[in-house]
């Protein structure tokens, strides 16, 4: 008697055990029925956030949502003053002729081109003190102090250049962003200063 107690006990628990397995099954798809909820929900928020920093970089490439939009002339120049960059193009800015201009193929769906240009600084400032250049196009500045030492700053795109007098400095850097960007010195400059404008039109 005591086995036949001890088979039953143990279908008993058997069937004890399997339906506690089974249980946990059901626990476990509804924690993964959660989780595959969680994931979409994360991709979504992800995809508007994605959507939203585009729209917020058409703003920043000087693409104003209706016509009129952007900053007055006054508040242009504050902002370029204050950060160095404006989104504010003057209507009649006209292009910079370059020394040398170079048709570049880095992307066959995209026209663009390299233009050179030379900036030499002074006791009398930058000349020229304005570059006005097409947005996405590359810009290579050759830059020469003379008289002395002198350097060419723009903060916002991370442009610096300076060495000795006659020595020539190179820089190259793509324009991907319409606007109007502050050219100054930073470390070595003339009495009253010195300061310029790079002009990006849109293309």
């Amino acid at each position: 008697m005591a086995n036949g107690a001890n088979k039953t006990g143990g279908k008993g628990t058997r069937t004890a055990d399997k339906k506690a397995i089974a249980g946990m099954s059901v626990l476990n798809r509804r924690e993964l029925y959660v989780l595959i909820a969680g994931i979409v929900l994360l991709v979504g928020i992800v995809i508007v956030g994605i959507s939203l920093s585009g729209r917020k970089g058409a703003e920043l490439e000087g693409v104003p949502a209706e016509e009129g939009a952007g900053p007055s002339a006054a508040e242009a120049q504050q902002e370029l003053k204050d950060t160095g960059f404006t989104s504010f193009v003057p209507q009649d800015a006209v292009e910079t002729t370059p020394e040398e201009q170079v048709q570049v193929v880095t992307d066959p769906t995209r026209d663009q081109s390299l233009g050179a240009y030379h900036v030499v600084a002074s006791w009398r400032g930058y000349d020229p003190n304005e570059l006005v250049v097409v947005q996405g196009n590359i810009v290579r500045i050759t830059f020469v102090s003379q008289g002395g030492q002198y350097d060419l700053s723009i903060p916002a795109m991370g442009v610096y250049l300076t060495g000795p007098s006659g020595i020539e400095q190179h820089t190259s850097f793509r324009v991907p962003q319409s606007g109007t960007f502050k050219i100054e010195c930073r470390d070595y400059c003339a009495a009253g200063g010195m300061e310029g404008l790079l002009i990006v039109k849109p293309k």
